[in-house]
């Protein structure tokens, strides 16, 4: 359903975005306003912090659930199209423009440095730890990204193949019916 709603809803999310870039003050009292609902419903009557993680207030019930997750993609979108007008969040800029990049190769990183903190003991506090496989997990991918580019090797592990470009000048080539020849007659 999230992922439906994203593909479905994309261009309204696209143009509030750009009306919000062109409107800053809108744009972060829209987010202030977010944050509160959301950390009111999220921390309200039911909120409990267990050992293992925690149990959600209101937010919990799964209609608001959903419906609280999609506004924070939104909320977001909304974000990025703010910071993105600011000159020292280019590497933001950049992040999103390859977020396949780090989506596709995080996973592993993330579970090694994850096991090997875990086991040595070397960070136990839970935020740290959190924080710093947040860290791990996006940069590796990045690092491994400029490593592939200077080799010239691996680079099939990051970018789209041509017959799956949506838009473009590979989509019309892509989507076009393949002609053989017309075998001869006998």
């Amino acid at each position: 359903v999230f992922f439906y709603l994203g593909f479905v809803l994309a261009p309204l999310i696209f143009r509030l975005v750009e009306w919000t870039q062109a409107r800053p003050a809108v744009a972060v009292a829209g987010l202030l306003v977010w944050a509160v609902i959301n950390g009111l419903l999220v921390y309200s009557p039911g909120y409990a912090m267990q050992p293992v993680g925690m149990q959600m207030g209101l937010a919990a019930w799964p209609p608001l659930h959903l419906t609280l997750a999609v506004a924070g993609a939104v909320a977001l979108c909304v974000a990025g199209g703010f910071l993105s007008k600011f000159a020292s969040m280019e590497w933001l800029r950049w992040l999103g423009e390859h977020s396949l990049v780090v989506y596709v190769a995080f996973t592993i990183p993330m579970s090694i440095f994850r096991g090997v903190m875990l086991a040595s003991g070397l960070l136990t506090d839970t935020g740290m730890l959190s924080l710093a496989v947040l860290f791990v997990s996006v940069i590796s991918p990045v690092v491994l990204y400029f490593i592939v580019k200077r080799i010239g090797f691996g680079t099939f592990l990051f970018e789209r193949p041509a017959w799956a470009h949506v838009d473009g000048p590979n989509a019309a080539k892509a989507s076009k019916p393949i002609t053989r020849p017309a075998r001869e007659a006998a």
